[in-house]
C-alpha cells in the first residue's frame, strides 16, 4: 500500500476526468431551463460525451506502430479541441444565465440556473483535463521516440 502523501496520478487519470465531467455535465444540463436545451444543454452533452469517447477510443488503441501512436494522436487532439470548445461554450451559457438572472421578470426564473460552484467546478475539470491531456502527449511523444529508436 502506498501512503497518501507518495501517491502520484494515475496514468489512465485522463479518462476519469473526462468521465466525471461527462457526469457533472448531464447533471447539471438537465436543469438548464428547457428553452435554452437545443443552444447549451444538448451541446454541452455532447461535447462532453464526444471528449470522453475520443479518449477511450485512445486509451484502447495498442501503440505498436507508428499508425498506432498518430491514430492515439489524433484521438488525444480531437479530445482537447472539443474540450476547448466545451470551455467556451460553457462561457456563454454562464454568461446568458447570469443575465437572465439578473433581469428575467418570471420568479422562476430568478432561482440560479446554475450554482456558482458549479460553474467553478466545471472549470476546475477543464484545466485538470487540459493538463492530463498536455502531459499525455509528452508521454506519448517520449514513447514514440524510444518506439522510433527500437
Amino acid at each position: 500500500m502506498v501512503r497518501v502523501d507518495q501517491r502520484t496520478e494515475s496514468s489512465v487519470q485522463f479518462l476519469d476526468t473526462a468521465r466525471e465531467l461527462e457526469i457533472f455535465t448531464i447533471k447539471k444540463c438537465v436543469r438548464f431551463p428547457k428553452r435554452y436545451a437545443r443552444y447549451f444543454s444538448d451541446m454541452l452533452i455532447r461535447l462532453s460525451e464526444e471528449i470522453y469517447n475520443d479518449l477511450c477510443r485512445a486509451n484502447a488503441t495498442y501503440l505498436d506502430s507508428l499508425s498506432a501512436f498518430e491514430q492515439r494522436e489524433h484521438y488525444v487532439k480531437s479530445a482537447e479541441k472539443n474540450l476547448r470548445c466545451f470551455g467556451s461554450q460553457l462561457a456563454v451559457a454562464k454568461e446568458i444565465f447570469d443575465h437572465i438572472e439578473k433581469t428575467d421578470c418570471e420568479p422562476k426564473e430568478k432561482i440560479p440556473v446554475c450554482s456558482s460552484s458549479a460553474w467553478i467546478t466545471w472549470n476546475k475539470y477543464i484545466l485538470d483535463e487540459l493538463r492530463l491531456l498536455a502531459n499525455l502527449r509528452r508521454s506519448d511523444k517520449d514513447r514514440k521516440n524510444k518506439f522510433i529508436t527500437q
